[in-house]
């Protein structure tokens, strides 16, 4: 074959052309000149006259991929952490507030089964457990009537133990715990103490924990941790809640709070007001034992056209 004779490149040639062109734009200046068909190579010339030899497998037969930059990366990167940073806060808040939705539902469903149980057993837990005008002392005859119905709720706990809970530590077993409740906006320790049985706390395996009311307006009051002690926050209509056994043996939210301020809560046809729950309370050491009807009908307190449980106060 003749040096300067030129031949129709092959349907190989011809893609392995377009594959370079595609990837390698910068070849797109050569053109072919010849083919050398005894050795098997391929010659391309540059336009300016320049000949430089290629072949599949030379050096220059490479394919350019797109690529960022590391500037591009770094403000990539930093875009993402400025949303991150924006978002996870609120998405965490969501989280832990349906965290603590569903372990009321779960509270509030353990001890309405209890009680109706007992009622099947009992005939009326209220008749049978219950005085309005009782006053827990240290009278041992006035104890007995308090830990009559406790013993006789514990024993509708499978797995449950009972405990002591005094000065806000919560011993189990052998193993204590500090606890101190607060009141719903934070800022308060809870009224609990004087009013609850402290030496015959009830706990569910699950953690569920729940004190009886002691005293001549709480006798007919239940507390629920609906979390347990160990997990916080511990602070009244976030996981700690009142509920109370009105005279038609019905599990109800509390109405009034206070000394002397729910007397009437077991009485049939019982009016008040609703207990305290709001952020708008002061000095109020009972604020929040009356979260129990705004959150089972996830109503805010303070603006009841939202959501309680997706606005609990800071």
């Amino acid at each position: 074959m003749s040096e300067g004779l030129e031949e129709k490149p092959s349907p190989e040639f011809v893609n392995l052309l377009s594959l370079i062109n595609k990837f390698c734009p910068q070849h797109k200046s050569y053109r072919v000149t010849r083919f050398a068909g005894l050795s098997g190579s391929l010659c391309i010339t540059k336009r300016e006259g320049n000949r430089e030899p290629f072949t599949p497998h030379s050096s220059r037969f490479t394919f350019r991929k797109a690529a960022f930059t590391l500037a591009e990366v770094l403000i990539t990167l930093g875009i993402i952490g400025i949303v991150a940073a924006m978002t996870l806060p609120a998405l965490m808040a969501n989280h832990k507030a349906k965290e603590l939705e569903v372990r009321f539902k779960k509270a509030h469903s353990v001890i309405w089964n209890i009680h109706q149980r007992m009622i099947a057993d009992y005939g009326s837990v209220y008749a049978t457990f219950i005085q309005k005008d009782f006053i827990m002392n240290n009278n041992e005859s006035e104890k007995a009537l308090r830990y009559k119905y406790i013993d006789a709720f514990m024993k509708y706990v499978n797995g449950g133990k009972i405990c002591t809970w005094g000065n806000a530590i919560l011993s189990c077993m052998n193993k204590s715990n500090p606890v101190d409740y607060k009141t719903y906006d934070g800022k308060y320790t809870a009224h609990l103490t004087a009013d609850a049985v402290t030496d015959r706390v009830v706990v569910a395996p699950d953690g569920i924990t729940i004190f009886f009311g002691n005293t001549r307006y709480r006798n007919n009051r239940i507390y629920v941790d609906t979390n347990g002690a160990l997990k916080g926050p511990n602070r009244l209509g976030f996981d700690l809640f009142a509920l109370d056994v009105d005279a038609n043996d019905k599990i109800i939210p509390p109405k009034t709070f206070g000394a002397a301020g729910d007397d009437l809560v077991t009485d049939s046809d019982e009016t008040g007001t609703t207990a305290d729950c709001s952020i708008k309370q002061t000095g109020n050491k009972y604020n929040g034992f009356g979260c129990t009807i705004y959150a089972m009908n996830d109503q805010n307190p303070d603006n009841p056209e939202v959501s309680y449980w997706k606005n609990l106060p800071k």
